[in-house]
């Protein structure tokens, strides 16, 4: 099987189950949006982005090594070496878990009362603490079986399992008449169990199959080499993630971080097709370059940038029309107030996907030091015009900082690739997908216009509608070649037969 055919295989698992992951996690976004009052709900957010931040000192980015080294090791035949690095992992990781977990428990107070005057916060921190390790394994997990180049263990932990359970316990507060304190605790079981899971599954797929296996010593330097640029580069990007939430809520009513995280979790869409790929493309590309294929890498990086811009030129058309309306519908009209910073952060993703998976590639290619420096640029433009403008616009001012900071993002990634390997990832294609999506915009705002009905069948039909004349638009303009169309019949004949190999 070709890289591309591996890639198009392992990601359409993958996206399945993002979407299936997305819909679960809507799910129980609504009843916390509804069962809870603004307030408890931003209150909640802001101790996740707090964990969300914690967690970058507890994996060091060394999780971020398993799906590069696992399969140049397995590639050379050096499988003893892949037993020991999981094993350095998981020490490490244990043992900053203890020191990360004593800081911010010590922390909390301080935290909650000092930084952002929220009561609340100190009764829901303490209990967030305890998902730190929790959350760790889980990772380690899923970028260890992503180094084989299997992702289905990553859908069944995070698209399936976690946010069943999340949605079980939803409805439990729903049900119960439950504050955000229980929930916070039914949180944490969801994913106690979830790490439960992943615990098994490494054990008896990974480790057990290792057991018989001699250890091989690593070079431990060559993967903290690696891996200590991407922990600052994911310190750095957790940052990016996570600020706008943090200066909203030093300047802005908890509220208002909740409404932020609802907008923040639409555009989730937007990257569903570039994640799905990315997973897997890393790993693929990790085992070429090896071997010397450095055309069929280029050829894989194109191919796999044609398929993000069309989903991605698709997703932003349907965002732009109809965001606003899905966020009523899905988390009532009290999350539905600020459509334009909606639209802006849609823009400022779409402009970053249209640049593919050059993140992945600079790391495929141990060029970590680059995408640390371009997540220090980043995270300085993103703080900076955070401070500027989220005081005084709020919600929009977060948009406006996130777009940019994003299209800024794609832009270094995609001139450093160009720079060093004459890789780029445009085509004739590319305006053909800007065109048609162009058109399709067009036309459906006008027949929206039109028709001016505001329900949900006629919602669901409109966007119904939009995917299907894209796609004829996108058939009709001769956008798909040949490898492009076998690639769409296989992974329709692999939903039909499921995902079984």
């Amino acid at each position: 099987m070709n890289s591309i055919n591996k890639i198009a295989k392992e990601s359409s698992i993958n996206f399945s189950g993002s979407v299936l992951g997305n819909v679960l996690g809507y799910v129980w976004l609504m009843f916390m949006t509804r069962y809870l009052s603004q307030d408890d709900f931003g209150s909640f957010t802001l101790a996740q982005s707090i964990i969300n931040v914690s967690m970058i000192f507890v994996l060091l980015g060394t999780h971020r090594s398993l799906d590069r080294f696992i399969p140049v090791f397995n590639a050379s035949g050096e499988t003893g070496k892949v037993k020991s690095l999981i094993r350095i992992i998981l020490q490490i990781v244990i043992l900053t878990n203890i020191i990360v977990c004593l800081v911010l428990y010590l922390g909390t107070d301080f935290l909650s009362v000092k930084v952002f005057s929220n009561p609340t916060l100190s009764a829901i921190l303490p209990v967030t603490i305890l998902t730190i390790p929790l959350l760790a394994i889980t990772m380690i997990v899923g970028y260890a079986f992503s180094g084989y180049k299997e992702l289905r263990y990553h859908v069944y932990l995070k698209q399936i399992i976690e946010p069943g359970l999340k949605i079980i316990f939803a409805i439990t507060v729903a049900v119960f008449s439950l504050g955000v304190i229980q929930w916070t605790w039914l949180y944490l079981a969801a994913l106690l169990i979830t790490a439960a899971v992943a615990v098994w599954l490494l054990a008896t797929r990974i480790i057990k199959p290792l057991a018989d296996v001699v250890s091989q010593k690593n070079n431990v330097w060559e993967i903290l080499s690696y891996s200590w640029p991407i922990s600052i580069s994911s310190i750095l990007i957790i940052i990016i993630g996570q600020i706008d939430y943090l200066i909203l809520g030093i300047y802005h009513p908890a509220a208002n971080v909740g409404i932020y995280r609802i907008y923040i979790q639409i555009i989730v869409l937007l990257k569903l097709i570039l994640g799905s790929m990315a997973r897997i493309y890393k790993p693929v590309i990790s085992e070429l370059i090896p071997e010397g294929k450095f055309q069929e890498i280029k050829d894989t990086y194109r191919k796999v940038s044609k398929w993000v811009l069309a989903s991605t030129t698709l997703g932003l058309v349907v965002i732009i029309l109809y965001g606003n309306r899905l966020t009523s519908l899905l988390f009532t009209d009290a999350y539905a107030v600020y459509p334009l910073a909606l639209i802006i952060l849609a823009v400022g993703t779409y402009l970053n996907s249209t640049f593919g998976p050059e993140g992945m590639t600079l790391e495929a290619f141990g060029n970590t030091k680059l995408i640390m420096m371009n997540s220090l640029i980043s995270v300085s433009v993103n703080v900076g015009l955070g401070f500027l403008l989220i005081p005084d616009y709020g919600i929009l001012g977060a948009a406006i900082a996130t777009g940019v900071t994003l299209t800024i993002g794609g832009i270094l990634g995609f001139l450093e690739i160009y720079i060093l390997y004459k890789m780029q990832p445009f085509s004739r294609n590319s305006l053909k997908f800007i065109l048609v999506g162009t058109i399709t915009g067009l036309v459906f705002f006008y027949f929206d216009r039109w028709l001016m009905i505001n329900n949900v069948l006629f919602l669901v039909i409109s966007i119904l509608l939009l995917i299907g004349f894209y796609s004829l638009g996108i058939i009709l303009s001769g956008s798909l070649d040949d490898e492009d169309k076998e690639i769409i019949q296989n992974l329709f004949k692999r939903i039909q037969n499921g995902f079984a190999k």
